[in-house]
């Protein structure tokens, strides 16, 4: 008898049982896996703006939030630009991945459309879209970058930059959950942006507020001395000529006596112009010299306070700011308020004079000075430099570097030439070196007050 043939089951259909389980079942991971996406962009935005609420500093949170995207989205090319607040050009903060030419070509590209009102409303564009909406030049240089989508960074309903990311390892697309947690980001950036230059205002509003009160305290020290001067220094001499010359009109009074008080009347005359020339020095002392009140102290201390005061307005400017103080510096003589004067002229003669996205450094640190240790504080920036030809003359009468006319730093009038006239007089010395396309550095030295011990407090590198 022979056997019967095994028999196969039935395919089974859609319309099966099991084929509807596993139907069921694919639903769900799809499902598990958008949740998952939501969760990772959620905790990654929550991340993303405690950070960026946390950092003083534009460039820095340029980087924290390139670096969040490039790890959420898996894509090693990634770009921010910003549009300055003067005439609304497209500057170039950061970029990875990719040349810095090429970065900055493609952010000019991209202006005129971050400057239509429309912009706002703008979702993260594609790119087979990115030549399009930006145009023909923007979506050339869009594939010669390899960007993949870009983003319009917005802050109360207004362009502020764009974000530019590249292709995602692997070769996966953005899907449209990505793309909405890009512009949720976006968003983010925008406001951190906002908050950190209504700060920067604020700091820059206190610092005119500052200068102003610093101004009318030294109006107020010149009335007071001035009135000092004439209460205590003329009345004397003037209340000695009136009573002589009232007894002078005295009809009974004798020839003899009358040569008697003459010369008297003669040499208090001659006391009170004296006393009027030294009131005009005063007068003219007050308009560049000043006297100093010198101290020994921690010079280091005082220009990080400086530079964590200053960096939210100097980044406002889209200038990057940067410092470096080497710990253990000796102690050094100095008038601390004149010299900080002189560093903050230093400091805004590179913001005012050099274009947006210019690094600008302050480096404070121990150099040999013979037997004794020195502290040379170090002001650079990566502008266009100076002319060869007006290098020696850049202290010479609040001259400018390019030849222009006079200039004043700062709200107190301290140009370049009174600058070194203070640092001079506290005993060190003022220079500059500069290169034209490379930057220009301007270093004072001040000698250590003692054998090189270190102040307490030194400070410490910035970062």
């Amino acid at each position: 008898m022979s056997a019967e043939p095994a028999r196969r089951p039935p395919p089974e259909d859609e319309s099966s049982p099991a084929s509807g389980r596993a139907s069921d079942q694919g639903r769900i991971d799809h499902a598990l896996h958008l949740a998952a996406l939501r969760e990772h962009s959620l905790l990654s935005l929550s991340e993303l703006s405690q950070n960026l609420s946390a950092s003083p500093d534009l460039f820095h949170m340029a980087d924290l939030v390139l670096y969040n995207l490039m790890g959420r989205f898996g894509t090693a090319k990634a770009a921010l630009w910003l549009l300055s607040s003067g005439d609304r050009t497209a500057v170039l903060i950061r970029a990875h991945g990719i040349s810095q030419s090429l970065a900055r070509a493609t952010g000019a590209a991209c202006e005129a459309t971050l400057l239509r009102d429309a912009a706002v409303d703008l979702q993260p564009v594609p790119k087979s879209l990115i030549g399009e909406v930006f145009g023909t030049d923007a979506g050339i240089l869009a594939e010669r970058t390899a960007f993949e989508v870009m983003a319009v960074v917005t802050a109360r309903e207004t362009p502020i930059g764009l974000v530019a990311l590249g292709p995602r390892i692997g070769g996966l697309d953005y899907a449209s959950l990505e793309m909405s947690s890009l512009q949720a980001s976006c968003s983010v950036l925008g406001t951190a942006i906002q908050n950190l230059n209504l700060h920067a205002r604020m700091a820059g509003n206190n610092l005119e507020l500052r200068r102003a009160n610093e101004e009318l305290k030294e109006l107020a020290r010149l009335k007071s001395e001035l009135l000092s001067n004439v209460s205590h220094e003329l009345r004397t001499p003037l209340t000695i000529i009136i009573g002589y010359l009232e007894l002078l009109v005295d009809p009974l009074m004798s020839r003899e006596r009358e040569r008697e008080i003459m010369p008297i009347v003669v040499a208090e005359a001659r006391k009170l112009n004296d006393m009027v020339g030294r009131l005009l020095t005063l007068s003219a002392s007050s308009q560049g010299k000043l006297v100093l009140q010198m101290e020994t102290g921690d010079i280091g201390n005082s220009i990080r306070l400086f530079c964590e005061e200053r960096r939210p307005l100097i980044n406002s400017y889209l200038r990057e700011f940067t410092w470096s103080i080497e710990p253990g510096l000796p102690p050094v003589r100095f008038d601390r308020t004149r010299f900080m004067q002189v560093v903050e002229a230093l400091v805004e003669n590179a913001t005012k004079f050099t274009p947006q996205g210019t690094l600008l450094r302050v480096v404070v640190r121990q150099v040999p000075d013979g037997a004794r240790t020195a502290v040379a504080i170090e002001v650079t920036d990566s502008g266009p430099g100076i002319a060869p030809e007006r290098l020696p003359h850049v202290f010479e009468s609040f001259q400018q570097g390019d030849g222009s006319a006079t200039r004043t730093i700062g709200g107190m009038g301290i140009g370049l030439s009174y600058s070194r006239q203070l640092v001079e007089a506290m005993g060190g010395r003022i220079e500059v070196r500069s290169e034209l396309g490379r930057g220009t550095t301007f270093t004072i030295s001040l000698a250590g007050a003692g054998t090189g011990a270190p102040a307490s407090g030194a400070g410490t590198p910035s970062r």
